[in-house]
């Protein structure tokens, strides 16, 4: 079985993915959770730090489910990444005079841009065009058939230090597996969920560890990414606080018993704090996590609904507390949002999006998904 994989790393987890496609399809996906024991500084360092330990847990993976792994795509981080906006005219090849164009030339024109806007020590991990334009002609697809001697784009390009891609690539090739490349980390989020390039609004609020990112797309575009200072930890944390618990015993009541859907006061159960055994109101406990919850989410959803004011929509949460029962009721009824259209109980981590997006990256390709005849149609279309 051809198994690719997808890594992302928050604090000291490394989240795995181990994802089967073919055909466009999904045949199986295996998620696991790794904890690192060197944190570091920079992400290079924590890769090469662990690269042996992360080698043992893909080889145990493979020999329990029996699939060998082709690839590796890594979740870049937004702090490890440059983002622009480019614009230029280009020659569609080396050739003079007008031509019929073709996927070899777009592809060329793509790399113009490439070399003209990125320094040396910049490696492209994602190309998205969100306008071509020959003549007066506008296009916002890849204009596959158009006669044109130069073409105009106008792309998002999205960038991280050579030097980090190559640091990535050694220590993989040094214990024989093979780096794929980075997806970044919103385009990670965004195909965790969907796998089009709609026109509504596209909000996605991943909840982790640390903080919490919201990321809106239009179309092939990132309008606007936005973190914010709260996340897992510390929405634990200040529930630890109001209930006078150990932050490991509320993360063990979060995972195995607090519930966003109603639930019976009556119902308890008992707990060991150090020495001390008492009984706690499930009910009591799921209360206090949803009011901290949505005491930090109410900023979110106010610019949620501020860049949504304007056009359709539609929200997905990813990480913390969204797989859980009732999660999109709570958010529907405390802020009252139509979020009739969301991805309910999404319990996927972004490493899936990391190397869905990774073998599909619909954002940068106009075909994916086609039929076998519709695909024939565009290569005829590019010649004939």
């Amino acid at each position: 079985m051809r198994v690719y994989a997808g890594l992302s790393l928050e604090k000291g987890r490394l989240f795995f993915s181990f994802v089967s496609i073919e055909k466009n399809k999904i045949i199986s996906c295996i998620d696991k959770e790794q904890r690192l024991s060197y944190k570091g500084i920079n992400l290079g360092d924590i890769i090469a730090a662990n690269i042996d330990a992360i080698r043992d847990f893909i080889f145990q993976q493979e020999k329990e489910h029996s699939f060998r792994t082709d690839g590796i795509f890594f979740q870049v981080p937004k702090e490890y990444a440059k983002m622009r906006i480019a614009e230029d005219t280009v020659p569609v090849s080396l050739h003079s005079g007008e031509k019929k164009l073709t996927r070899r030339d777009i592809q060329f024109a793509k790399r113009q841009i490439e070399n003209i806007v990125l320094e040396l020590n910049e490696y492209c991990i994602h190309h998205l065009v969100l306008e071509y334009r020959i003549g007066k002609n506008i296009f916002y697809n890849e204009p596959l058939g158009e006669w044109a001697k130069n073409i105009f784009l106008k792309s998002m390009l999205i960038s991280v230090d050579s030097s980090l891609y190559d640091t990535f690539k050694d220590c993989f090739n040094n214990v024989d597996l093979r780096f794929s490349g980075f997806v970044y980390e919103s385009i990670a989020d965004y195909a965790t969920v969907y796998d089009d390039c709609s026109n509504m609004h596209s909000f996605i609020v991943n909840i982790k560890e640390k903080n919490t990112l919201l990321s809106c797309f239009l179309g092939r575009r990132i309008l606007f990414e936005k973190i914010y200072e709260f996340g897992e930890d510390s929405i634990v944390r200040e529930v630890s606080k109001r209930i006078g618990l150990s932050e490991g015993i509320i993360r063990n009541l979060i995972a195995n018993y607090v519930s966003f859907s109603e639930i019976p006061f009556e119902k308890e159960i008992t707990i060991k704090d150090e020495d001390k055994y008492f009984n706690i109101s499930v009910a009591t406990i799921s209360g206090i996590v949803k009011g901290v919850v949505r005491e930090r989410l109410i900023k979110v959803v106010d610019d949620i609904a501020e860049a949504s004011k304007d056009g359709e929509w539609r929200v997905v949460f990813l990480g913390a507390f969204s797989g859980k029962e009732g999660f999109y009721d709570f958010i529907r009824d405390c802020f009252d949002m139509n979020i009739s259209n969301s991805n309910l109980l999404n319990k996927r981590h972004s490493s899936f999006g990391c190397v869905y997006y990774g073998k599909r990256p619909f954002l940068e390709r106009d075909t994916l998904g086609c039929s076998f005849w519709d695909k024939i149609v565009n290569i005829y279309k590019e010649y004939f």
